[in-house]
């Protein structure tokens, strides 16, 4: 954060995302086309795995077009929830907070535990030490 302000603007993007060195590739993944320039002796094809999106996807049985058409009702955060919990081995005392992606995560994280000192290890998405930081905490 630089003079009250956030170094991220309104779509949790980092000023200076779009560049195109390796080191901005690090931001939160994609922009296969410009790791793509930066790398043309890589083997090909690029498979952006940042994103969840893979062209060998896992089978997926079809999918109802209802749940395109509204968001997920209570029930059905509740089955996801029970879902995850059974899955990832939830112990007793945690909770399992579903959210539409790890950015939104990432930024919510430093609010939901309160700023203090943090360290934060690498390689991880850029915008978490942002995080951190735009909440107050102290991140050395």
């Amino acid at each position: 954060m630089r003079s009250g302000r956030s170094d991220m603007d309104g779509t949790m993007r980092l000023g200076d995302e779009i560049g195109q060195t390796a080191a901005d590739l690090r931001i939160h993944g994609g922009r296969i086309d410009v790791a793509a320039l930066l790398y043309p002796a890589a083997p090909r094809p690029w498979i952006d795995l940042s994103t969840g999106i893979n062209p060998v996807a896992w089978p997926v049985p079809p999918i109802p077009p209802a749940r395109y058409q509204r968001l997920p009702l209570a029930r059905d955060i509740a089955d996801m929830i029970e879902a995850a919990a059974a899955a990832y081995g939830r112990p007793a005392n945690a909770a399992i907070l579903p959210v539409p992606g790890s950015e939104l995560a990432l930024r919510l994280l430093p609010r939901l535990l309160g700023a203090g000192r943090v360290g934060i290890l690498t390689p991880t998405y850029g915008s978490h030490q942002a995080a951190w930081r735009d909440a107050g905490a102290e991140v050395p």
